[in-house]
């Protein structure tokens, strides 16, 4: 991944997006104007952050990047595995459907979502110019929801796997994600898992690595190119908000992706 700031607002973008008539972001906590301990660019609504500042915040952001501000459209992230087909906007008092994974094929559709330690996911079309965005914890992990954001584009664009260029994003790493017994022995039992030393048993912890869970499981849905981010949210707090790591007292950082418009 390749950090920018743009206008004060400090983020990160696929290299295998490069060149390709997409734009696709993940935000850093920085550039904004919440205060302790959302500082600074929060952009969660139900954290306890000042409305005002969260309002303020994604302004910013709309406007460093030449977003519009109404043309945006996200969901209330539930830890699924539903899919949404966004064709517009979410308007200001429409309430937010609940799903951790939209689609769209609508140039100019700011698809945005939300984290602190979960996986943002992204995938871009290039055939059919699609994309599409998900947000994996580990229930959506365990649930698959990378394998259902390829099945979605699948079914609503007839898009083919190995055409898809996909890009998981920062997370929190294996080392800080300790997870129970029940949890662990469910992960265990996915495929490719353990082969791929996803999960991991030390000194009576249990650990899994949801990166790389999550790049398996966009491979097994038959995609070949995908860009995994080396970032962690827990270890990087100059970054990143992260659940984990401060104990839900945190703030989220966006991630956003927008088709660009293409000449037929």
């Amino acid at each position: 991944m390749k950090y920018e700031e743009v206008d004060g607002i400090c983020a990160f973008s696929f290299n295998l997006f490069g060149g390709k008539p997409v734009k696709a972001r993940v935000l850093t906590r920085n550039g904004g104007i919440s205060l302790t301990p959302w500082n600074s660019l929060n952009l969660g609504g139900t954290v306890g952050d000042e409305p005002q500042h969260v309002a303020e915040n994604k302004n910013r952001v709309m406007q460093a990047y030449r977003l519009d501000l109404e043309g945006v459209f996200d969901v209330w992230q539930v830890h699924s595995a539903d899919w949404v087909y966004a064709t517009n906007h979410r308007r200001v008092n429409e309430p937010h459907q609940r799903a951790d994974i939209i689609i769209t094929d609508k140039p100019g559709l700011t698809l945005m979502m939300r984290f602190a330690d979960c996986v943002p996911l992204f995938v871009y079309d290039p055939i059919n110019h699609a994309s599409g965005m998900a947000h994996a914890g580990w229930q959506g992990t365990l649930k698959n929801v990378a394998g259902m954001l390829v099945k979605a584009m699948k079914e609503k664009f007839a898009s083919q796997p190995e055409s898809l260029l996909a890009g998981i994003g920062p997370a929190i790493c294996m080392e800080h994600y300790p997870v129970g017994v029940e949890t662990f022995a469910q992960f265990k039992e996915l495929p490719g898992c353990a082969e791929e030393s996803a999960v991991s048993t030390s000194n009576g912890s249990h650990h899994l690595d949801l990166k790389k869970i999550n790049e398996l499981q966009f491979r097994l849905a038959g995609v070949n190119t995908v860009e995994n981010s080396s970032m962690c949210t827990a270890c990087q707090e100059e970054l990143w908000f992260s659940h984990r790591r401060d104990k839900g007292r945190t703030g989220r950082f966006g991630a956003f992706i927008q088709l660009d418009t293409v000449m037929k």
